[in-house]
């Protein structure tokens, strides 16, 4: 049965790769909408989703259900019909992002006729991960963008003033004595805080911990990414401050550094999971012997 329902699934999934990849506004449909987003430095963790998701129903497979409810199917069909006819529409307007989104409640529909509530009750955590795979849309991106180039630029010049140096900043670039250094948008901080939540998400779906655990790793994530970046520009502002020849510097922060900001967030969050380890102590219940048991005979006289 169970080899039998994972190649059900796997008919019905490759139905839909298939019909989500035509007609569509782009040659190659939404995956390629979503193939070329993933080629951008900002996403290209992208490919790495759906493989984290298929990685986590493998892990938590339960055999799908022989009979499913009709209730079930019918809002699976329902949900499928709607996707499939909202593309059309949002590939004649170029809403390339809206296209591509319909997948994953078109998959959301696959997996309701197949097992109905069942399925979908150990297999959401990965159909909702799947939003990870997809940029952030237009105008939201631009919000978060400039947000982002403003927090690190206000949080790295004070790091630098309480180090000593003079520093001032405008919008986003930061002044160093002589030196101007411009947070960019490739130093906002936004791919390491996509990539960084993410991950994060993706290691509370696998690692079994108390929900208070999960919850307040996924919260810190945000900051920790912040963080991060800020440590960045702080330590390259450093270096222009101390005359670093510019080609050098240049390189810190954007070579450099960007290799090392993904290993120092997670090293953070290690250190925060020992400390969640080792905040409350788990008292094992100690075992009160009934009344009698254990006293010695009293002597005979």
């Amino acid at each position: 049965m169970a080899a039998g329902s994972l190649l059900l699934v796997a008919a019905y999934c490759d139905f839909f790769v298939d019909l989500f990849s035509d007609n569509s506004a782009d040659k190659f449909g939404a995956f390629g909408y979503l193939w070329g987003y993933w080629q951008s430095p900002q996403y290209s963790h992208g490919f790495l989703i759906p493989i984290f998701s298929i990685a986590y129903w493998w892990t938590r497979y339960r055999p799908i259900p022989k009979e499913v409810a009709p209730v079930d199917r019918w809002v699976g069909v329902a949900l499928v019909a709607v996707c499939v006819l909202l593309r059309p529409r949002f590939a004649e307007f170029n809403y390339q992002w809206r296209e591509a989104a319909t997948f994953v409640p078109a998959l959301c529909g696959v997996f309701l006729i197949v097992g109905g509530r069942q399925l979908i009750s150990w297999t959401w955590p990965g159909l909702a991960f799947l939003i990870f795979m997809y940029n952030i849309p237009g105008e939201v991106s631009r919000q978060v963008f400039y947000n982002l180039q403003r927090i690190a630029t206000v949080m790295s010049g004070y790091a630098l003033q309480t180090l000593g140096f003079d520093t001032y900043w405008e919008v986003n670039r930061i002044h160093i004595g002589d030196h101007e250094l411009g947070v960019v948008d490739a130093c906002s901080g936004l791919r390491m805080l996509t990539i960084f939540v993410a991950f994060s998400i993706a290691m509370v779906m696998f690692v079994k911990r108390p929900w208070w655990e999960q919850l307040t790793i996924v919260l810190s994530s945000v900051p920790i990414a912040l963080a991060v970046n800020v440590f960045r520009i702080t330590v390259t502002g450093i270096m222009y401050a101390l005359d670093f020849d510019s080609e050098v510097a240049n390189k810190v922060f954007h070579d450099f550094a960007g290799w090392v900001m993904i290993p120092l967030a997670f090293a953070l969050l290690y250190v925060e999971l020992l400390i969640l380890q080792n905040l409350f102590i788990e008292e094992e219940p100690s075992q009160v012997a009934p009344l009698g048991v254990g006293r010695r005979p009293a002597s005979a006289t």
